[in-house]
């Protein structure tokens, strides 16, 4: 399932209460809220593997200020890959937000009709560019983006990923379960042990996929017509 994840980090419990349903009013059921008091819990969830796609993080803190907090996932997270939003009960902290490149900054007490426009706009931007799933291995979630990946290969009970930058990641599931998954995002199942991802695709023949990194996939006999016509589709789509 696609999904994403979203943390608020205030000390005032009361004001990530409310925050939190002002989101919960727009988000659908597959995304997930967490609730930190303080920059340091959220930055040791980070250190073991967390990550959000929207931060809302208080510039009051204790301990490390949300200045600071912000600073700290910044380098540790590319920016099209976070958003951070800053509240606070101050306006003068909008300069040395600056470098942070935050995506919003509210107000104390809330605007609840201008987070949930904006969150709406949000939503569509990840959902158009950086769709995600999480999955679990070794007891811990890690998160793999769409566009990173170009194919899949089914071997025996697993799956082993290949993405853009030449790592291979192996996971549990069935090819059938990731199919399900990608099958609205410029993937197509093209043999009965291959998924690509059409972006990443050099060239194109009856037989087979030449990806970008000139891996040659397969195209299963049985797969043939379906993947001819998602791929026209697919170069319709690119041409518009």
């Amino acid at each position: 399932m696609i999904y994403m994840k979203i943390a608020i980090c205030d000390d005032d419990n009361g004001a990530c209460q409310e925050l939190k349903k002002i989101l919960k009013n727009v988000l659908p059921e597959n995304f997930d809220i967490h609730i930190y008091n303080d920059g340091e819990a959220l930055l040791k969830d980070f250190s073991n593997g967390y990550t959000f796609d929207i931060i809302y993080l208080d510039i009051e803190l204790p301990g490390l200020n949300g200045v600071e907090v912000g600073q700290v996932l910044r380098e540790q997270v590319e920016k099209q890959n976070l958003d951070l939003i800053f509240i606070s009960q101050k306006s003068s902290y909008c300069e040395q937000l600056f470098d942070l490149e935050p995506r919003r900054f509210y107000r104390k007490p809330f605007d609840r009709e201008k987070i949930t426009r904006d969150l709406k706009i949000l939503l569509k931007e990840h959902t158009a560019h950086r769709q995600s799933i999480w999955y679990e291995e070794d007891g811990r979630e890690y998160r793999l983006f769409l566009q990173d990946v170009l194919y899949m290969e089914a071997e025996s009970k697993k799956i082993t990923v290949y993405d853009k930058e030449g790592n291979k990641i192996v996971i549990k599931k069935t090819l059938n379960e990731w199919e399900e998954a990608f099958k609205k995002d410029h993937f197509v199942r093209c043999h009965r042990s291959f998924l690509v991802n059409l972006n990443y695709v050099k060239a194109f023949s009856r037989k087979e996929f030449e990806m970008i990194n000139g891996v040659k996939i397969p195209i299963g006999r049985k797969y043939e017509k379906a993947t001819r016509e998602i791929w026209n589709l697919h170069k319709l789509e690119e041409e518009e």
